[in-house]
């Protein structure tokens, strides 16, 4: 069931073949189970409700009217600010008692049947409607009595011998005024998708809710372990009631983790494909029309109509995918960097992270970050007072000589020309603030030995 024009807000399953454990463990993204019923002593069949997890849904206990293969029925009442609806989704076998299938019913909507309720019922019945039979005419009978009619009218069931429409949609057309129905052939099975659409429901849309996740990265980790190390634990042990220790711990833990680990409101990131446009969403519903006329028909022009369409409205996919990428390289001022981003959103491929997370500290993994970049800079200051020379290598120079005159005796090769430019710290500064954001901050941590290693010059 569709009731606006994005997502289904009902989805019901006639035969879904799952047991208990089987469809409590099937999940559906934003979707609630509201109601099942899976047969007990025999294989396959069955029925069952997934409702949106926007909506506001009760579940109705029908397990008393359901006989294996007979009928399998489940329903949920939708609570609403101005009417409640009931949705039945149900099943009834080939082999099934028609007799049994109808007393079943007639109990079930006379228990639920009220003026203030608008009942549906959907789900594979086996009773084809193409062909005016007695079972046909029974079942519009019983329902008719609730005020409850037919509104698909169309092949559900398409082989390549036969033609039928054993699955069904009953609703009250004189409260339902405004519906339309679609088919939806999505290729799971040989039964296709019947799609109501209520135009005259007007559903709230929920406020827009931020999702909430908790900054855990490896310095938060090497952060929330420093703390911990820190903290001196004297309320947990200077008690002696088991109960008081415990809660002082959890207390003391949970106030640490909430700290170190805080929650950080995001926004939902949606995989849109911006390249869609509305022309090619109305040649898609066009295409899948010509596919439900091919499907009824065996026209070989249709056919081969329907055939040409599909080559064509692929290349006008592939044309519009190559105009937005083109023009993103067109108005992009660093082509590399869009090249590479469009590779990875085609390819699906997100940035990796290739942070360091642990470094060896005098023979020692070290995973806290502060401990880290002070062993970095405490290296490289220290590093010419640690640079010996060794004098067993060397040779004291002769007092009368000039240390030039050593120098050139001890080296053949020419020493290259030095040329010092002197610079001061209002250059340095100049030259800093030149640098991008993200390499100025480096240089600013550093800041302190850099000054010392240049405002000597």
């Amino acid at each position: 069931m569709l009731w606006s024009a994005n997502s289904p807000h009902i989805i019901c399953f006639s035969e879904h073949h799952l047991s208990n454990d089987e469809i409590n463990c099937f999940d559906i993204t934003s979707y609630n189970l509201g109601a099942k019923y899976c047969r007990a002593n025999r294989k396959y069949g069955g029925a069952s409700i997934f409702v949106h997890e926007t909506l506001f849904f009760t579940t109705i206990d029908l397990s008393e009217f359901c006989i294996d293969q007979d009928i399998e029925i489940c329903a949920v009442n939708l609570h609403f600010s101005s009417s409640n609806y009931c949705i039945l989704s149900v099943y009834r076998s080939p082999s099934g008692n028609l007799i049994h299938f109808l007393n079943s019913l007639d109990s079930i909507l006379n228990r639920l049947y009220n003026n203030a309720l608008n009942i549906i019922i959907c789900g594979d019945i086996n009773i084809n409607y193409l062909e005016n039979s007695k079972n046909k005419l029974l079942l519009d009978s019983l329902l008719a009595s609730y005020n409850l009619h037919n509104v698909v009218d169309i092949p559900t069931r398409i082989t390549h011998n036969s033609l039928s429409a054993i699955d069904k949609i009953f609703i009250n057309k004189h409260i339902n005024i405004d519906f339309s129905i679609q088919s939806c052939p999505y290729g799971l099975s040989d039964h296709d998708a019947q799609i109501l659409i209520l135009n005259d429901i007007q559903i709230l849309k929920p406020p827009a809710q931020h999702l909430t996740r908790r900054k855990i990265n490896d310095f938060t980790i090497s952060e929330f372990q420093l703390n911990l190390s820190h903290e001196s634990w004297d309320n947990v042990f200077n008690d002696d009631d088991v109960d008081t220790i415990f809660n002082n711990f959890l207390n003391t833990y949970l106030h640490i983790f909430h700290h170190t680990f805080p929650l950080i409101r995001c926004q939902p990131t949606h995989n849109n494909k911006p390249w869609i446009t509305p022309e090619i969403i109305i040649s898609s519903q066009h295409k899948r029309n010509l596919y439900l006329l091919c499907r009824c028909t065996k026209d070989p022009k249709l056919n081969n109509h329907y055939k040409k369409y599909c080559r064509i409205l692929s290349d006008v996919i592939k044309t519009a995918k190559k105009r937005y990428y083109n023009n993103l390289l067109l108005t992009s001022n660093n082509k590399s960097k869009t090249s590479w981003h469009i590779i990875k959103s085609v390819t699906n491929k997100s940035k990796g992270n290739h942070c360091i997370s642990s470094i060896e500290i005098d023979g020692k993994l070290c995973n806290y970050h502060l401990d880290t970049a002070k062993a970095l800079n405490s290296y490289f200051t220290s590093l010419t007072e640690r640079t010996s020379v060794n004098p067993a290598n060397t040779q004291a120079a002769p007092s009368n000589v000039c240390p030039l005159n050593y120098l050139r005796q001890v080296f053949v090769r020419p020493f290259p020309r030095i040329t010092l430019t002197p610079t001061t710290p209002k250059e340095i500064t100049e030259i800093v603030n030149l640098l991008n954001p993200q390499t100025h901050v480096v240089m600013m941590k550093y800041q302190p030995v850099y000054w010392n290693a240049v405002c000597p010059l």
